[in-house]
């Protein structure tokens, strides 16, 4: 039983976490070409948008001709394009957190204390009180607070890898495995620590939502991904057939770009979420593996 339970995760995280983002980049990339009326012979069409009409209209054929034959074809080129969408979304946020979290956050946070302090000594100089103490500025402060808990749910491109107030069960749990092992694990929660724990709980068969975690993870990542790509690639394609879509359809960049940026924030934020959701159930679930005796013992 067990067994199947580990074989029905894998196949949980091969399709949410692969098949589906690669049917879904697949679909958003040839749905525009559906509705352009654009064909290879026309002297204006782009190369590229030539050779996705083409294969669009081979894959219709294939599905007309032979419907299961093109719907494993779909389901195959889905799962090789799934990995690629995970490796690029990977690399995406590697790239963002460096140059947000790690440059372009630290210079803004630094600014806004250096504005701070300015304004508050020129308060000072007029009033001979702190800016802090004012009531406009604690009433300002307390209204900003969802807007820069919104702010930096955009801008911050690296999860928590649990959540803070479980810090105390690391510290715990490296302390256990050091001392029955002989080990040298650091009181961080690196990869290392979450591989240890991930194992221990398969080995144990402890009952927990992380894998679950981790394939919606993958999932909201690539989707997160996805819908960056096509903000920029659904720009190029309305800017080239830009008369075209506005006269059959209505369709400004405009309300195009705020689709996929909401789209693309909304699963940033998923994504994020989930890792983090990921990392705590993992270091929950070892916390109460390395302490079963005491917590059947106390319970």
């Amino acid at each position: 039983m067990n067994e199947l339970f580990s074989r029905i995760e894998d196949f949980l995280f091969d399709i949410l976490g692969l098949v589906l983002p690669g049917f879904v980049f697949l679909s958003f990339l040839i749905i525009p070409i559906l509705f352009i009326d654009q064909k290879p012979n026309d002297g204006s069409a782009n190369a590229s948008i030539i050779a996705i009409y083409n294969l669009v209209n081979l894959a219709r054929h294939e599905i007309n001709v032979n419907g299961s034959i093109a719907v494993v074809t779909i389901f195959i080129f889905s799962y090789i394009l799934g990995h690629f969408v995970k490796v690029f979304a990977i690399i995406m946020y590697d790239f963002l957190t460096t140059i947000f979290d790690k440059i372009i956050n630290v210079i803004f946070v630094k600014l806004f204390l250096v504005t701070k302090l300015v304004i508050n000594i020129i308060y000072k100089l007029f009033s001979n009180k702190d800016v802090y103490d004012n009531k406009i500025y604690k009433y300002l402060k307390t209204l900003s607070i969802p807007f820069k808990n919104t702010f930096w749910k955009i801008f911050i491109f690296k999860p928590l890898d649990y959540f803070p107030d479980n810090k105390e069960l690391i510290d715990e749990c490296v302390k256990i495995i050091n001392t029955r092992l002989g080990s040298n694990y650091k009181n961080t929660w690196g990869y290392p620590l979450y591989k240890f724990a991930r194992i221990m709980a398969d080995q144990h068969n402890i009952k927990s939502l992380a894998g679950n975690f981790l394939a919606k993870y993958n999932l909201y990542r690539s989707l997160a991904f996805i819908f960056i790509f096509s903000l920029f690639y659904y720009s190029i394609l309305l800017n080239h057939y830009k008369s075209y879509f506005v006269n059959e359809f209505g369709i400004g960049l405009s309300y195009i770009v705020f689709f996929f940026a909401l789209l693309a924030f909304t699963f940033h934020y998923k994504y994020k979420r989930y890792w983090t959701l990921c990392g705590n159930e993992t270091l929950v679930s070892l916390y109460c593996l390395l302490n079963k005796d005491k917590i059947i013992h106390e319970a």
